[in-house]
This record gives C-alpha cells, structure tokens and sequence, in this order.
C-alpha cells in the first residue's frame, strides 16, 4: 500500500467518524444541558433521545453483517447522518426528535461498520495496526469540536442553531470524503473492504469474552458519555459543563495513536487491559468529587480510554476467523449496552441520585476488565508472513 493510498484511507475513515460518531452522536452530549432549559422535556425524556440514537446504532450495525458497502453507498448514509443533525435544529417535536437520532444512529452504525472494515481491515492484512489509531482520532477531533463550541454557539443564539451549524458541518465534511473516493481507483477501494486477513485467535471462548466485555463496556462508558455533563450541571458547579466535553475530545485525539502503539508493542490484549483499569479510575472520579482539576483528569482519562478500547477491541477482532463479521457483531453488542445504559441509568437519576448511576457504570467496567484479563492472557504481538507490506 503506498502512501497516497494510506492517506486517502486515512482521510475518509477520519472523517467518516467525525461526522456519524464525533458530532452524529456526540453533539448531543454538550448540548443535552441547554436543550433541558430551553425546551419543556425533562431531563429523563431528553436522555432517552439518546437510547433511541443507540437503538438505530444497534440496527446500523448489525444490518452492516449481510450488506455489501460501496463508495456511493457510505456517501448517502453520511448525507443523512448530516442531515438528521440539521433537522434536530429546525424542528421542535418531541416525536420527531425520536426519528431524527433513531435515523442518525443507523447510518452511525453502517459508517462505523463500513469504514472499520475498509481502513483497518487493510492495516491489519499489511501489518500497519500503529496507524490504526489516526481512524478512531476522527472521533476524538468530533468531540473537541462540538464540546469546544457548543457552549459559545448556545450561548451566543441557541441550541437549535447549534443543531443547525453542525449539521452543516457535516454535510461539508462529506464534500471532502466524496471528493477522496472518487480519487480512489475503484479497484483498490473494493479490494480494501474485502482484504482477507489472516486469523491469530480460533478459540470460540475468546469470542465469547471479546462480545461479554464489549457489552459491558458499551454499557458503562455511555453513561459517562451521556451524563457527565449533566451531572456536572445538576450539582451547580462553579465551570461551565460542557468544556468538560471538549476535554475528553482533547484526551481522545491522541489517545487512538498511542494505544495502537502500545498494543503493536505489547501486545493488543495486554493493552486492553490496562486501557480497562484507567477508564475504571476515569469513571469514578465524578462519584467521590466534583472538583474542577479532578473532573479535568477524569475527563482527560475517559477520553484517552473509550476511544483506545474501541481501537484494540477492533484490532483483536480483526485477528479472528471471519473477522468481517465479528466487526458487526462487535458493533452490534456495543450498541446494545448503549441501549440499556441511559435507560437504566435515567431511572437511577430519576428515582435515587446522578452518582449511583456512575457507580453502576464502573461496576460495569470492572466486569469488562475480569474477563478480558481472565480471557486474554499474555499473547505476543502479532506477526506473520502474510503482514508483510
């Protein structure tokens, strides 16, 4: 693969996640606090917009297993994605909200699924996972974005035109992907999404336990995701909540670069484990204290992490037999925990307090950490004469 064509791979995924991941579904996150003033939705109806976004996610994801992604295809569902993002600003109907994030996470779902399988699927069968990390960077970059300006458009016209301006973004962001696959040979582009990758791991075990951890970390990390900021909110500090979202993108950006470093040098499972056992500190920092420089390193760890298990999980994923699949799979059960995760949590912050549901979330992440350590032992990295550029 020469080092045009890795640019282009890496200039589409990059932004492929920036727009279905880093604004599609995270916007949300820094806006969830301002859409609670500004509209009659409580703060447990709003959240469950989110459920619904991680429901579509669920379906994205999973239809992805039996369809064939082509260039024309992935154009069309990050146009709706875009556009899903601008109608959340132009209307003001509860019920249509529902069908915006539901529409917005399917093509979520598909994107993420499309652009694994097309970027990493090649990195892995080349043995380059170290660049690996510059994909799942797009989502960080996503959520540095809308937590670094939402607070200053909000706050300057409203949270409908903060919907609207993004949304925009976008669909101009789509322009640029547009323009980048249709430099690309068609060949080389239908080669990538179908690159046969050799299997290191065999044991239906170990994909058993990849599926229970992911589960369980779908579940926890998403109640941070969706929550932090209006936890923040709720207890009155003295900052403004949403620059705290910026932060995590500001820990997320370079944190898929260095955990595809360490887990090219250490091996991805161990990595994975140490990537579980920081979050789990990051999770429940809010729970003991809302100080502002431990809210920032929570908020710094949480964003080098999330993003750093989704790069290793993939990277193992793409280690087993069948892997095109289990990266929908993956996908799939990951969504599932976000689905269950705000619902449960919802009903934790209705009917106890905001803090037992970050508690529930961290236990959560304690169970991903046991059975990835239990199930992945030491494993050397993975070579083979099949890696070889």
């Amino acid at each position: 693969m020469n080092n045009r064509e890795t640019f282009r791979l890496l200039v589409i995924g990059f932004i492929s996640l920036t727009i279905v991941i880093g604004i599609g579904r995270f916007l949300f996150t820094p806006i969830l606090p301002y859409m609670e003033i500004g509209t009659s939705q409580s703060f447990s109806a709003l959240g469950m917009l989110a459920t619904w976004n991680y429901i579509g996610y669920f379906i994205g994801a999973f239809a992805a297993r039996t369809i064939q992604p082509t260039g024309t295809s992935m154009i069309l569902l990050l146009v709706t994605n875009g556009l899903m993002t601008v109608l959340m600003g132009l209307m003001d109907d509860y019920f249509m909200w529902i069908l915006f994030r539901l529409l917005s996470g399917i093509s979520s779902g598909f994107i993420f699924v499309f652009a694994t399988n097309l970027v990493l699927g090649r990195f892995v069968q080349l043995n380059q996972t170290q660049y690996s990390g510059y994909l799942y960077s797009g989502v960080g970059f996503g959520i540095l974005l809308s937590g670094g300006f939402t607070p200053f458009i909000t706050n300057s016209v409203n949270w409908s035109f903060t919907w609207l301006f993004f949304g925009l973004i976008s669909l101009l962001l789509t322009v640029i992907v547009a323009f980048m696959m249709n430099v690309m040979p068609r060949d080389k582009t239908e080669t990538t999404f179908t690159a046969r990758v050799p299997s290191k791991y065999h044991s239906k075990k170990k994909k058993i336990a990849l599926y229970l951890s992911y589960l369980f970390e779908g579940f926890g990390y998403i109640i941070y995701a969706t929550f932090i900021t209006g936890l923040l909110a709720n207890n009155n500090v003295s900052f403004e909540p949403s620059y705290i979202w910026a932060i995590v993108g500001l820990g997320a950006i370079p944190s898929c670069i260095v955990w595809s470093w360490l887990g090219k040098k250490i091996s991805a499972s161990k990595a994975l484990k140490y990537a579980y056992f920081i979050q789990i500190l990051a999770v429940f920092i809010p729970v003991l204290s809302q100080h502002l420089l431990l809210i920032v390193l929570s908020a710094f760890l949480f964003g080098g992490t999330f993003l750093g298990i989704i790069t290793l999980t993939m990277n193992i994923s793409k280690q087993f037999k069948d892997s095109k699949n289990l990266v929908s799979g993956l996908t799939a059960i990951y969504a599932l925990g976000q689905i269950i995760g705000p619902s449960v949590a919802s009903l934790f912050i209705k009917f106890i307090h905001f803090q037992f549901s970050f508690l529930l979330a961290g236990f959560a992440l304690v169970l991903s950490f046991i059975i990835v350590a239990a199930s992945f032992t030491s494993n050397a990295p993975f070579h083979s004469k099949f890696n070889r550029d």
